[in-house]
């Protein structure tokens, strides 16, 4: 499938292609928090540390660590903390981001640990359907977090895309040291939404 001269682009969303942190997040952590109140007082065990620890088990991931934790179904905690409709009411076009994968070097994929009806829909709301290939999302990707290295084999085996001809765009520092240690060219995002621009990545770094 790897488009012969070309780079397949791989792009994070939350903190990446939207500031999760102001317009998503103030409703997922709530939601979060009352899923895992009942679970962990049954237990006698703090909600606050339930969280965190399932956040540590699961390796950054709350829903992974919660299916060890409390042996949840990681799709019924997805469901209840991201409810259908939160993007398109709380995401909004982005002109840039949609000039920026207009101009992509190379057919673009979002790599998210969010599940995929969420995903779908902050794709929308920003304006990039058209040139979005696919999404590789959390419960898609077998529950397989992204600072995963068995990640990026999934993504190979799903994509024919060689690592060497990959490329992450991405905030988290671990998901991009493990892509790099994975073959993956890698891009920081410093600043949700601001995407570097494309001439101003190196030949070699591409």
């Amino acid at each position: 499938m790897t488009a012969k001269g070309k780079r397949h682009i791989f792009v994070d969303l939350d903190q990446t292609l939207i500031d999760s942190t102001r317009l998503t997040y103030p409703v997922i952590e709530p939601l979060m928090k009352a899923f895992v109140t009942p679970r962990a007082k049954s237990r006698g065990l703090d909600p606050e540390h339930a969280l965190r620890e399932a956040r540590r088990q699961g390796g950054g991931i709350t829903a992974v660590g919660l299916r060890s934790l409390f042996d949840i179904d990681p799709k019924e905690f997805l469901r209840a903390t991201h409810p259908v409709g939160l993007a398109q009411r709380t995401v909004a076009r982005n002109y840039g981001v949609m000039a920026w994968f207009a101009a992509a070097p190379g057919p673009c994929w979002i790599a998210s640990d969010g599940p995929l009806h969420y995903c779908e829909e902050v794709v929308d709301a920003l304006g990039i359907s058209r040139w979005v290939r696919g999404i590789f999302s959390l419960d898609t990707m077998r529950f397989i977090p992204k600072a995963s290295p068995a990640y990026f084999t999934e993504l190979k085996k799903r994509t024919g895309v060689a690592p060497l001809n990959g490329v992450l765009v991405d905030d988290n520092l671990s998901c991009l040291r493990v892509a790099r240690r994975a073959g993956l060219a890698t891009v920081q995002v410093g600043k949700p939404g601001r995407l570097p621009a494309h001439a101003s990545f190196s030949s070699s770094s591409w």
